[in-house]
């Protein structure tokens, strides 16, 4: 039987949906093909709805760390253990397996991601994210080296991972050296001109979580239910 939810309720699923009406130019924008997703964190398994804790949080608390430091500098301690980058890439996919593995997770950390997928016209999008989630949810094809640009005509939908992706652990930009090494690619290479060039040319809408809310233009009533 399916829940009941009143207009007033302020339950997890209903207290971020907040009134929203869509700009005209930006409807235009996302009818014409010119909108491109920038999908940032907190939009799956790093939102405090659905996660108890962060993966910065589960690090942070395994190394007893008291003191609040940069992502970056929280993955530098741990990869400096003994098998420490083994153990990272290891804690990331058995986070993502465990989420990915019920159903009722999955469906509310790919809220996002289902609200994108039929807008056919929204053919690129970028994001930090690590998981597959759009390659899932959505049908994208990943791009995610200097190398696969090349193929970028070949895929009718995709998504820039420009932090690396789950499916290829060598990708993952977690440590202070990797993300000045991100940092350089983007600058430097082709894959980071392609991105300057869509950022350039296109209308971005970016997608974050600010203090529990998801700031999207979706949040207007194309979430899926």
């Amino acid at each position: 039987m399916a829940s009941i939810h009143l207009q007033d309720c302020v339950c997890a699923h209903c207290r971020d949906r907040k009134p929203f009406s869509i700009p005209p130019h930006l409807l235009d924008a996302i009818a014409n093909g010119e909108v491109v997703i920038f999908a940032g964190a907190g939009i799956s398994t790093e939102n405090r709805t659905y996660s108890r804790t962060t993966f910065y949080e589960e690090i942070r608390s395994e190394l007893k760390l008291t003191e609040h430091i940069s992502f970056p500098r929280l993955m530098d301690a741990l990869c400096a253990q003994p098998d420490g980058r083994l153990r990272l890439l290891k804690k990331i996919k058995k986070r993502f397996d465990y989420f990915i593995s019920f159903d009722e997770f999955y469906q509310a950390m790919t809220r996002v991601h289902r609200a994108i997928s039929p807008l056919h016209t929204i053919a690129d999008v970028i994001t930090t994210n690590w998981d597959d989630f759009f390659e899932r949810a959505c049908g994208f094809d990943a791009f995610v080296y200097d190398s696969d640009l090349a193929f970028w005509d070949a895929s009718r939908r995709r998504v820039m991972k420009i932090h690396g992706s789950i499916t290829n652990f060598g990708s993952i930009v977690a440590t202070t050296s990797d993300y000045r090494q991100s940092y350089k690619r983007l600058n430097n290479g082709p894959l980071g001109a392609h991105l300057k060039s869509l950022i350039a040319r296109k209308t971005v809408v970016y997608v974050v979580i600010l203090f529990r809310t998801t700031t999207i233009f979706a949040c207007y009533e194309i979430f899926p239910r």
